[in-house]
């Protein structure tokens, strides 16, 4: 397009954004840019799906500590929410792609196969709980429409995107470059846990005065962590501080960990033993022990099974120096940076502990599971923490378990 055309666009839409603003007030005219905004990302990320994936992939985890900081500065409340669906947009451009693709008589369509039908059921059964409610007032619980959506947002974009993706002719170039983003990304969430744990009161302290999330926290979510930014729990008997790294969330930094590790231990299984090599799985590995997540550490043990096994004999065996390395590497560097309470978390699990952290997982998980039970067709959209606590919704429940979240807002069809 030339400077002409583009001019003569750029003032059609600032005079249609005055016309809109004279005839419908502010908040029209508002919601017209937000539009327009959103329309031109999702075209963008349409013909560079592998830069939108590449801008969810490197934006969400600093996402929270990005949007506080420009709040602090004095970003208006609006633009910081609408910054907060960058990723619904470049997810949406990615969808444009994929069906673009499924038209293409060039690229062959992908068969369909169990992973894709337990999703659609999975996003099926979320979306008669979104809908439903329009038909018949007050069906599964009694949230507004604003609320379900959000609940909706939070249960099934990620779902949505996975789908999206399968269907997307990535190159490998781009994949290997996606793969360093993730791993990258990890690398700096470890360094952040390093910082936390080896100075708590200047991770506080940014937290606190440098980006100012609380006042973000408040304005935007209506709330502040339950346990707060330094999260303390009783493990063994003994006080330990579990790590959140810019996620300030703890368990939102445990699961992140899963993938980057796994990417560093198949990149170990298939390259010779170098540091560019190690440093990414033993970075993500020791992340995952001092955020003290058990279900995360789990998920990287079971990834490097699998990676180990698939590769049988073929190259693990020839690399099993090199994951005996990264394994001795987290258990050496967890201690030295003065947390070596992961292998006692894991024991509370069966040696009878009354942990205060493990009595109360156990407690909210038996009421979760309590409530499938009463309630198999679900408490419908905004039970999960995420929602009801931003939203204050009567139907809230924290079960501290992901699979009965799904059958708590869902019942227990969602579950299957």
């Amino acid at each position: 397009m030339g400077r002409a055309p583009s001019a003569v666009v750029a003032l059609g839409g600032i005079a249609a954004v005055v016309l809109i603003q004279y005839v419908g007030g502010q908040r029209l005219a508002e919601k017209t840019i937000a539009a327009g905004i959103a329309l031109a990302l999702i075209a963008a990320a349409s013909r560079r799906p592998a830069v939108a994936l590449g801008v969810i992939l490197a934006y969400t985890p600093f996402q929270l500590i990005l949007l506080a900081w420009l709040f602090k500065h004095g970003t208006p409340t609006v633009v910081v929410k609408d910054a907060g669906y960058v990723k619904d947009a470049m997810t949406m451009g990615i969808g444009v792609a994929a069906i673009r693709a499924r038209f293409d008589p060039d690229i062959p369509a992908l068969k369909l196969n169990f992973l894709d039908f337990a999703a659609g059921a999975y996003l099926a059964i979320a979306s008669v709980y979104l809908l439903f409610p329009l038909v018949f007032h007050g069906a599964f619980g009694n949230n507004p429409w604003s609320i379900r959506l959000n609940a909706w947002r939070v249960d099934c974009l990620f779902v949505v995107l996975m789908m999206f993706c399968r269907r997307v002719p990535f190159s490998r170039k781009a994949l290997q470059r996606l793969a360093l983003v993730v791993v990258f990304v990890a690398l700096v969430e470890f360094g952040a846990v390093l910082w936390e744990t080896l100075n708590r009161v200047g991770y506080r302290n940014f937290l606190l005065n440098t980006v100012d999330l609380p006042h973000y926290q408040l304005a935007i979510f209506h709330g502040l962590p339950a346990f707060g930014y330094i999260v303390h729990t009783s493990v063994g008997g003994h006080d330990v501080v579990r790590d959140g790294g810019f996620f300030a969330d703890v368990l939102e930094l445990g699961f992140y960990t899963v993938v980057p590790f796994a990417l560093g231990a198949q990149r170990l299984l298939n390259s010779r033993l170098r540091l560019q090599t190690v440093i990414p799985a033993v970075g993500a590995g020791t992340t995952a022990m001092l955020a003290l997540t058990r279900s995360a550490i789990l998920g990287c043990a079971v990834a490097l099974l699998v990676l180990v096994i698939s590769s049988f004999p073929r190259k693990a065996r020839s690399r099993l120096p090199a994951i005996a390395l990264v394994l001795a590497g987290i258990v050496a560097v967890v201690p030295l940076v003065g947390h070596s309470a992961a292998g006692a978390r894991f024991a509370t699990l069966f040696n009878g502990s009354h942990d205060k952290d493990n009595k109360v997982h156990s407690e909210n998980s038996r009421a979760g599971l309590h409530s499938v039970l009463t309630h198999p067709a679900g408490k419908g959209l905004g039970a999960n923490p995420a929602t009801g606590q931003r939203f204050g919704t009567s139907n809230f429940t924290d079960t501290e378990n992901s699979y009965l979240q799904v059958g708590t807002e869902i019942g227990a069809a969602g579950m299957l």
